[in-house]
C-alpha cells in the first residue's frame, strides 16, 4: 500500500476508537450500575468526565499540534489512552472510573484534528475536502457492521464490542479495545516521518 495511504489508514482507525469510546458507556451501562455500584447519577459522572476532558484537551491540541506534530502529539495522546482503558477496564468504585474515562477522553482528543493534520501533510492540498471526507465516510462504513438498518451511533460501539468479547465482562471488552488502539497507534510511530508531500494528485 502506498505510504501515505497507510499513514490516512492508521489515523482513520484511531479516530473510529474515539468514536468507540464516546458511545461505549451507552451499551455498557447495567454492567456499570452493577460492577461499580453507582446510581444513575454516577453513571452519568462517569460517562461525562469523558467529555469534559476530551473538550478541555482541544485548547492546548490547537497550540502544539503545528509545534510538536501530529505524529508525536496522537502516539502521546494514544498512549495516555490506553492508560485510561486499562484504569477503566480494572475500575471497581466511581472513583477509578472517572479516572479512566478522563484518561481516554484526553487520549482521544486528537484523533480528529491530528488526522486532518496528517492529510495536510502527506496529500496535496486540493485532496484534502475528498480525503478529509473520507475520513468521516470510513466512520459510516464501520457502522455498517450491524447491519444496513442500524444506522445508529450505540452500534458502533455495541458490535466490536460483542465481537470482541460476546460473553466477558464490560471490563474485558475495554481491554481489548485498548490493545488494539496500542497496535494501531504505535504501527504509525516510525511511518509518519517524511518525506512529506507525497501527493495523490
Amino acid at each position: 500500500m502506498h505510504r501515505p495511504w497507510l499513514v490516512f489508514t492508521i489515523s482513520c482507525s484511531l479516530f473510529f476508537l474515539s468514536q468507540f469510546y464516546r458511545v461505549s458507556n451507552a451499551v455498557i451501562a447495567p454492567q456499570l450500575l452493577s460492577d461499580l455500584s453507582v446510581d444513575t447519577k454516577g453513571l452519568g459522572l462517569i460517562s461525562a468526565s469523558f467529555f469534559y476532558a476530551f473538550a478541555l484537551t482541544q485548547i492546548p491540541i490547537s497550540l502544539f499540534l503545528d509545534k510538536i506534530g501530529p505524529r508525536r502529539m496522537m502516539t502521546t495522546l494514544s498512549a495516555i489512552g490506553i492508560i485510561g482503558a486499562v484504569i477503566f477496564s480494572r475500575a471497581d468504585s466511581i472513583t477509578l472510573g472517572v479516572t479512566g474515562r478522563v484518561l481516554m477522553g484526553v487520549g482521544m482528543a486528537c484523533n480528529l484534528m491530528g488526522t486532518y493534520k496528517l492529510l495536510t501533510l502527506w496529500f496535496s492540498p486540493r485532496a484534502f475536502a475528498t480525503l478529509a471526507g473520507l475520513v468521516i465516510w470510513n466512520l459510516n462504513n464501520f457502522l455498517l457492521v450491524d447491519g444496513l438498518d442500524n444506522l445508529d451511533p450505540i452500534n458502533v460501539s455495541k458490535s466490536p464490542r460483542q465481537l470482541a468479547a460476546p460473553s466477558s465482562a464490560f471490563t474485558h471488552k475495554i481491554r481489548n479495545v485498548g490493545r488494539c488502539q496500542a497496535n494501531i497507534a504505535f504501527a504509525g510511530v516510525d511511518l509518519d516521518r517524511g518525506p512529506f508531500r507525497d501527493y495523490l494528485y
